[in-house]
């Protein structure tokens, strides 16, 4: 059965969508359409597309971590509980420094080219 703070979420998810699409995009995204005139966003170093923006997409990920149980006891330290929104929060981080942390190991540099100087990366 789910909490009340769990269905008061999800309640709010519609709003909160449409407030993630609303968020700046970075540098390497672009919002796009198809023939249809549908919108739909495009990332120019990846070559990932979706439906769903950039902040949507962490939205989501810390929506459904939100119905994974804490760990018990909870990582935080004894006495110190937390919501199960601020658990997911701190655990979608969490997540995401460790494949930010494996995805650099794919990198070497940088380099400086030859010539004008420029810096660049490789990705192996």
């Amino acid at each position: 059965m789910p909490n009340s703070m769990t269905s008061t979420f999800e309640e709010r998810l519609p709003a909160a969508r449409a407030l993630a699409s609303s968020f700046p995009l970075s540098e390497s995204w672009r919002l796009c359409e198809d023939f249809d005139k549908r919108s739909y966003y495009f990332n120019l170093v990846t070559r990932e597309s979706s439906w769903v923006s950039p902040a949507g997409k962490i939205l989501e990920e810390i929506i459904s971590l939100v119905h994974e149980p804490p760990p018990s006891p909870q990582p935080f330290g004894p006495g110190k509980e937390v919501s199960p929104l601020q658990w997911a929060a701190n655990e979608y981080m969490r997540r995401a420094h460790h494949k930010a942390s494996r995805d650099m190991l794919e990198w070497t540099g940088p380099y400086t080219a030859e010539g004008d100087g420029s810096v660049y990366y490789h990705h192996s």
